[in-house]
């Protein structure tokens, strides 16, 4: 994903000077993405504090907490149910 962004950013020939944050789902290697642009591009900032976490992402998970509760199936919905993810599991834990 890196990759990616940074060949998008020197397209565009965005600088550090133009980019504040990043705004990224809740997966764990956020982070270390953010933090490989950061280097790969020499930007002189702390990548772990330039890393927002989406919030529509998360306020969704909590829905479906709310809505299934520990029984994701008792909404038999197949386009619907592939949004219990890991990150679901973990918070119903």
């Amino acid at each position: 994903m890196a990759e990616v962004v940074v060949t998008t950013l020197q397209a565009f020939k965005i600088t550090a000077h133009r980019v504040s944050y990043f705004v990224l789902d809740n997966a764990t290697n956020n982070e270390a993405t953010v933090t490989t642009i950061a280097r790969k591009l020499e930007f002189k900032f702390n990548a772990i504090h330039r890393c927002l976490r989406c919030g529509p992402h998360t306020l969704n998970l909590i829905r479906q907490v709310l809505l299934w509760g520990k029984k994701a199936e008792a909404f038999n919905n197949d386009h619907c149910s592939s949004d219990i993810t890991e990150e679901t599991e973990l918070i119903r834990d």
